[in-house]
């Protein structure tokens, strides 16, 4: 099982839909802390279903204008929500393949010293007599230590409630790869701020079972915050990927004389068998042309790549202000080139007929 946290605002905006599918997809993630979405109530739903179509969610709108944090999950594990607060969501899960538990529990914690002052407390009234293993993470809004920040000094007193949350709980931090500084307020050289406020943490039981683990801390992509990645139980795949005749396809120029040219092939068997045979081959011709039309996905992966690469950069050169503009200059042509993958394919997804000259071979694509 992979489980991740994000802060990603402004999920409103379809290409920031469209990286966060492709983010699941990529990572092949199970369960998902979605932070700080900024999206009304009346819209969630709509969105959970681009995004993570088919996967059960809980949202905490009753407790935070513009539910503050989702929580998504594959319908393959059972989560029960435990309890639902302002700045965190609390719940068990388990894989019912493995019978293995764990606790979860996904923070967004507020901005102001004082209203995370509630979370802490909140947090050790939450723990009880948890002896399974437990994972706390997400965006705390807080550093641990001084070198916690780059650009702006840290103080002692932003630094002491949080420590001895943590240390009441005696919770210890995952370890950790990828990014040290999880945040960047993306500005330019002068006032740029670089922190580490998110954070991984498990509980006695965690760190007796899942010890070796590793947080994984990825770039920010499209975000101003990094998604932590972390894997605990590996599940094989049984089932090989299946086909997939992309729309875009079935309008290039040589996909009818593809369709005629084995369509006219003769055949003595049965008409079904017939037909299942032609459409096979059909299949086999047409993974060629799959793979030209994947034009605008190459684009897309050479732009987000060469966005990873700039701010892998950035991360060794913080204050470089070439690599600042390079990087904004790659998240609006990620944002450009995403729109217009969208609206094209929404062009070509119409409905569409194929007529091959005879009546019973009339087939019908959606």
């Amino acid at each position: 099982m992979i489980i991740s946290a994000w802060n990603i605002r402004g999920l409103n905006k379809p290409y920031k839909q469209k990286e966060l599918r492709l983010f699941l997809q990529k990572n092949k993630v199970d369960i998902l802390g979605r932070l700080e979405t900024r999206v009304k109530k009346n819209k969630a739903n709509n969105i959970v279903n681009k995004v993570a179509k088919d996967w059960g969610y809980c949202c905490n709108y009753t407790k935070a204008i513009n539910g503050r944090i989702w929580l998504l999950w594959k319908t393959i594990l059972i989560v029960k929500i435990v309890h639902i607060h302002e700045q965190f969501i609390h719940c068990s899960v388990e894989d019912p393949v493995t019978s293995s538990q764990i606790m979860l529990t996904v923070v967004y914690a507020r901005n102001k010293v004082q209203e995370r002052v509630i979370l802490w407390h909140d947090l050790q009234l939450v723990e009880g007599q948890i002896q399974v293993p437990w994972l706390r993470s997400g965006d705390f809004n807080n550093v641990l230590t001084t070198d916690d920040r780059l650009g702006q000094p840290v103080t002692a007193s932003e630094v002491q409630d949080f420590k001895q949350c943590i240390d009441n709980m005696q919770l210890a931090p995952l370890r950790t790869k990828g990014c040290f500084y999880t945040w960047c307020n993306k500005q330019n050289a002068n006032d740029r701020v670089y922190s580490k406020i998110y954070w991984a943490f498990g509980n006695f039981s965690w760190t007796k079972n899942y010890g070796h683990l590793e947080a994984d801390f990825l770039e920010h992509g499209v975000s101003d915050h990094s998604p932590i990645i972390v894997q605990i139980w590996k599940r094989r795949t049984i089932h090989p990927k299946p086909f997939k005749l992309y729309m875009v396809t079935m309008e290039h120029k040589d996909f009818r004389a593809m369709v005629d040219r084995v369509w006219q092939q003769q055949d003595e068997q049965d008409p079904m068998t017939t037909i299942w045979q032609k459409l096979h081959k059909l299949k086999d011709e047409a993974k060629g042309l799959n793979k030209e039309m994947e034009s605008y996905e190459q684009r897309l992966t050479q732009i987000r790549q060469r966005l990873g690469c700039t701010q892998a950069n950035l991360t060794l050169d913080p204050f470089n202000q070439m690599l600042i503009e390079q990087e904004k200059q790659t998240m609006n042509e990620l944002e450009k080139w995403s729109t217009i993958e969208e609206r094209i394919l929404r062009q070509k997804s119409r409905v569409t007929w194929i007529d091959y000259g005879d009546s019973n071979s009339k087939y019908f694509y959606a």
